[in-house]
């Protein structure tokens, strides 16, 4: 009931205010690898139009804004009839029936683990019962995630999932890109991935910093790995997470 509040208050606020010619949304559950999706797509455009030297974590919001924080897409610079992507956490709602969209999902175990390291280092957040109480958290945990991902179900023009963008990144992104309309240029398909990857985004990060961030040493971008969750939740949490996203995961090829 209270996602459901929350997200029937907050819908209108989460599209911006003039909606931009070829808006698509990239939306994702938080920690399911959308900011290394932003990247590959803002490193990708910056390739051709040599709009910064480099990508880094102060200026690719004016190439892949997100949305919350940036109604007004103040600043944003967009090659005229291209597409510009906006990310999105947000369930979806008939605000975004205009949209065209692309959905990124990760499997549902490793975005918790990574979910509730950041909010807990980053965010400095703490939970009654550690791990179970964030599992339990109508927003945080897991039927947090059941329900953003239950609202998207159906919504969704284009699915990706981030294992298949780290076993192929050049191909999934190329089928993100095409799919909304862009004429892809290898060259700088590839230069994109290269910037992109774990490492260089890391090392971007430590140069520059990142400013919306506020544990400085909190390490933002992380190893680029699946299946870290049953190293880090125990027998009985991952099956609990297990047994109340299996259905949806399935809906979506999981």
């Amino acid at each position: 009931m209270l996602y459901e509040i929350e997200r029937k208050l907050r819908a209108r606020f989460e599209t911006p205010v003039l909606k931009p010619e070829f808006g698509v949304l990239l939306a994702s559950y938080p920690k399911s690898g959308n900011t290394w999706l932003k990247f590959l797509i803002a490193n990708y455009f910056n390739e051709l139009n040599c709009w910064y030297q480099e990508i880094n974590f102060h200026n690719i919001h004016y190439i892949v804004p997100e949305i919350r924080g940036n109604r007004k897409l103040k600043d944003v610079v967009v090659k005229k009839k291209s597409p510009l992507f906006l990310k999105t956490h947000f369930p979806y709602t008939k605000y975004f029936n205009n949209y065209r969209n692309t959905l990124l999902l990760r499997d549902p175990a490793d975005t918790l683990r990574s979910y509730y390291i950041y909010l807990t280092q980053e965010k400095s957040m703490q939970f009654s019962n550690g791990v179970d109480g964030f599992l339990s958290h109508w927003r945080y945990g897991i039927d947090g995630w059941v329900k953003f991902h239950k609202y998207w179900q159906g919504n969704s023009d284009c699915v990706i999932h981030y294992e298949e963008l780290i076993q192929n990144t050049y191909q999934t992104v190329k089928k993100v890109l095409e799919f909304h309309g862009v004429d892809v240029i290898d060259e700088a398909l590839i230069q994109a991935v290269e910037k992109s990857k774990s490492d260089n985004m890391k090392k971007v990060l430590h140069k520059r910093g990142d400013p919306r961030a506020r544990n400085k040493q909190f390490e933002f971008v992380g190893k680029g790995k699946t299946g870290q969750s049953k190293d880090f939740f125990t027998r009985n949490q991952l099956l609990k997470i297990q047994n109340k996203t299996k259905e949806i995961s399935k809906g979506f090829g999981y």
